[in-house]
């Protein structure tokens, strides 16, 4: 596992989230989205983004953590190599 596991995930599933995100996209044109509860429809109300996370079992507050953290590491080589100058 890397530092990184949730973009490891990510990258991991070979762009099978681009294939269920196009049909999750499709399915919302012109169709509800919900869950039956005692005969009654109820519509849920998510991103395609909030869907596919769920789907694939990423943690979007762990994936956005691990961006900062990249973005953090990249702007510290900058410092450094801006202080070695």
């Amino acid at each position: 596992m890397t530092e990184y596991p949730e973009h490891e995930k990510l990258e991991a599933l070979e762009d099978k989230n681009i294939v269920v995100g196009d049909f999750i996209e499709w399915l919302k044109e012109d169709h509800s989205i919900g869950r039956w509860h005692n005969n009654d429809f109820f519509p849920v109300r998510k991103s395609t983004a909030d869907w596919l996370a769920e789907y694939f079992d990423i943690d979007q507050y762990k994936l956005e953590a691990e961006k900062r953290q990249m973005l953090d590491k990249i702007r510290e080589s900058y410092a450094k190599k801006d202080s070695d100058s």
